[in-house]
């Protein structure tokens, strides 16, 4: 899986934009440092009297620097938050284009979530948990409002990337889909999909777990195919 994805990374780099090419990442690591995040609106708690210093038990949320990847892209896109956007189209009552500062502004919410790779064999390392802060999914495509007949939505990444998510994962009031812009207490890092990434629980990542998010195409899987479905997932 991890070699099909280097392989086949030339073929979604090409939606890179000048202003993300142009930018160091040293520069978009000042950035993050610089980022102040709004508090929480609601916090994950952990019960009181649950023993997580048990031997041989994985930590409860995987640090960052650990946290596995499978990325696509040739090199770690390096996005300004400032000029980012996020367009919702497709199958919708209306084009909706959103800012950094407007995702922010519709409120954050911390949620723990695993996350794990199609290929993750059991006791393997392709799994990760972590504390993330977000919007909810539902509530970013309420803005756009989601035509009958829709079953599918194809998000886009600025390298290219593409991955197809059952409508229904993301409108579930029981999920928490979510747009996340935060990972275990600090910005996203670069690697991780900076400035905002789909988290979706329960889904493998292959078919959720879009980075460096630039676009939510509101569609069916009879109209259009992700990335990795011509390729056998």
């Amino acid at each position: 899986f991890i070699l099909a994805a280097i392989s086949g990374a030339s073929a979604v780099i090409v939606g890179v934009t000048a202003r993300t090419v142009s930018m160091a990442v040293g520069s978009v690591e000042s950035i993050r440092n610089a980022l102040k995040l709004p508090a929480a609106r609601s916090k994950v708690t952990i019960p009181e009297g649950a023993e997580l210093d048990i031997k041989g038990l994985s930590k409860l949320f995987t640090p960052n620097k650990d946290f596995y990847r499978v990325d696509t892209a040739l090199t770690v896109p390096t996005v300004d938050p400032e000029t980012w956007r996020l367009v919702i189209d497709g199958m919708v009552d209306q084009r909706v284009e959103m800012s950094f500062q407007d995702l922010l502004d519709m409120g954050l919410d911390e949620y723990a979530i695993t996350l794990t790779c199609v290929s993750n064999e059991v006791g393997g390392e392709l799994v990760g948990n972590a504390m993330w802060l977000g919007v909810p999914l539902r509530d970013v495509l309420k803005k756009a409002g989601v035509k009958s007949g829709a079953d599918m939505v194809l998000s886009r990444s600025v390298d290219g990337y593409t991955a197809s998510t059952p409508l229904s994962a993301l409108t579930d009031d029981n999920l928490d889909a979510i747009l996340a812009v935060a990972m275990n207490g600090e910005p996203l890092p670069a690697e991780h999909g900076f400035p905002v990434r789909m988290v979706v629980p329960g889904l493998y990542g292959y078919v959720s777990a879009t980075k460096w998010l630039t676009e939510l195409k509101v569609t069916t899987f009879a109209d259009d195919e992700a990335y990795w479905t011509p390729r056998g997932y």
